[in-house]
């Protein structure tokens, strides 16, 4: 054999394993689909995405205590209870990709370019990328947890994660705990894009009802009768709004609980605690909850403080107003408010921190 063909030979056999090896390596096309339009809402639509995954070196403890199954689903339970996203149902999904099998690195290439086009196809404002994963570690196996954020319209995106040793004892009390602070720590990276995105599609949501944007209250001097930092457990309600705006009203209250977290002086009334207050709030119809029946709730979950708060209009601006209000007298402890334009939402987050001081009079 002559040389040249030696060398074609090499040459057609390097074509070969770049087809064979490199190509496959880069995951099949994913397909697509654009499914119907859902309902009318302000809520955020939230595609979320699990990927259950045991590392090929580990070789025992590689059964999760938790199914895939299983897992999607109390994620998607705990999301919702945050109660201003919409997660995009199992049918949907099916519809838009099938059973294609999608791989964290499609999904990520690009930018996020994948996630971007099936939250698109889903009409979903935003994805959320879980993955749980068991790997090898220093001191046996690891359990490692990583949530992303993406923004299907802008692709900017917000991460979170953390390590555990001992994955294979681990308390799943203990795992679940630190998912509740992860996805915590995603809200507080992604409020301002998320404030920002609840403006812009509460702007252009015609409303099933006529009424009038709420009007801000009076101005009142605020009282200083005693510091937040005196209650031990403190229950923070939604902010009322009307129905075009309830969604940025529940995002900023969001955005306020997380606020008088860092501050570290108190306890705030956990998510099954809100609940309770949620369902009084829809008991009541499209009436407003009023301080009488914050201070019974208060009582219920056994708070000392609560917070109540209003999203109103003046013009072109938003006015969000907020009070505080002992549980055992039901006197009025503190009031703060604040203004924004749609635009100026990084001025709000700029503002909460002076709020939340000026409301619990710290």
């Amino acid at each position: 054999m002559s040389q040249r063909s030696t060398i074609v030979l090499l040459m057609i056999s390097l074509i070969v394993i770049i087809l064979l090896v490199v190509i496959p390596a880069a995951g099949a096309a994913v397909s697509v689909a654009t499914v119907a339009p859902p309902t009318p809402s302000t809520k955020l639509r939230l595609f979320v995405h699990l990927f259950t995954v045991v590392s090929s070196e580990i070789r025992q403890g590689a059964r999760w205590p938790t199914s895939h199954e299983d897992y999607l689903a109390n994620t998607i339970s705990s999301i919702e209870k945050a109660g201003f996203y919409e997660v995009v149902s199992a049918n949907d999904v099916r519809a838009a990709v099938g059973d294609q099998d999608i791989s964290y690195s499609q999904m990520e290439r690009n930018d996020w370019g994948l996630a971007r086009e099936i939250g698109k196809g889903l009409h979903a404002d935003y994805v959320l990328v879980v993955t749980r994963k068991k790997q090898k570690g220093m001191l046996g196996v690891e359990f490692h947890f990583q949530a992303v954020m993406i923004n299907s319209g802008t692709g900017k995106n917000f991460k979170t994660g953390y390590t555990m040793d001992s994955a294979i004892s681990a308390d799943v009390k203990e795992l679940a705990e630190r998912n509740k602070q992860a996805y915590r720590t995603i809200f507080s990276l992604a409020k301002e894009d998320l404030l920002a995105a609840a403006v812009k599609k509460s702007r252009s949501f015609v409303p099933r009802a006529s009424a009038p944007p709420m009007k801000p209250e009076p101005p009142v001097a605020a009282p200083n009768q005693g510091p937040g930092e005196s209650a031990k457990k403190v229950l923070v309600c939604d902010f009322d709004s009307n129905e075009q705006y309830l969604t940025v009203a529940m995002i900023l209250t969001e955005a306020l609980r997380d606020e008088l977290l860092t501050q570290k002086k108190f306890f705030l009334a956990d998510q099954d605690e809100l609940q309770k207050a949620r369902k009084h709030t829809a008991a009541q119809g499209a009436e407003p909850m009023n301080e009488k029946q914050a201070v019974a709730l208060g009582k219920e979950v056994a708070a000392d403080q609560v917070v109540t708060g209003r999203l109103g209009f003046d013009g072109e601006a938003f006015v969000v107003q907020a009070k505080r209000t002992g549980v055992e007298a039901g006197t009025s402890f503190g009031r703060a408010s604040l203004t924004f334009k749609a635009g100026q939402e990084n001025e709000v987050m700029e503002k909460l921190p002076g709020f939340a001081k000026e409301l619990m009079a710290l």
